[in-house]
């Protein structure tokens, strides 16, 4: 008993690792606002999860790109209008909540805590209410 036990404690943190599959994290996520902070900061972004797998980026400063995500890999990729790279991303249910991570190729990745946000920073221009 005490073998299993033990099993199941050192198993734990691996799962707690799995990735969200571009499903679990649309279900998590379609029809909210999430601001986007690292660790307990005020949050440097907002995001709003649109159907169709649609994201609407806003910083706090006021830049807005729409984009829409998908799956690549074990990664959930997001294609803004800019016509950039794909920004990839890693996303884990934590005990803090959901956090993503960007993968590139630097050593130390960039990571972020989302947290459900009653209201998003107003985009500005032609595009409003689309």
């Amino acid at each position: 008993m005490k073998a299993a036990l033990l099993l199941c404690l050192l198993a734990a943190p691996a799962l707690a690792e799995t990735p969200l599959t571009v499903d679990q994290f649309e279900a998590r996520v379609t029809g909210k606002i999430m601001a986007h902070s690292v660790g307990d900061a005020v949050p440097q972004a907002f995001e709003e999860y649109l159907p169709g797998r649609r994201s609407r980026w806003v910083t706090t400063n006021g830049t807005c790109m729409n984009g829409v995500y998908y799956q690549q890999g074990p990664l959930i990729c997001f294609q803004y209008e800019d016509g950039g790279a794909p920004d990839c991303w890693t996303y884990l249910d934590t005990p803090q909540g959901m956090t993503a991570r960007l993968e590139t190729p630097e050593p130390d990745p960039l990571t972020y805590t989302l947290r459900e946000s009653p209201k998003m920073l107003g985009c500005p221009g032609p595009d409003v209410g689309t």
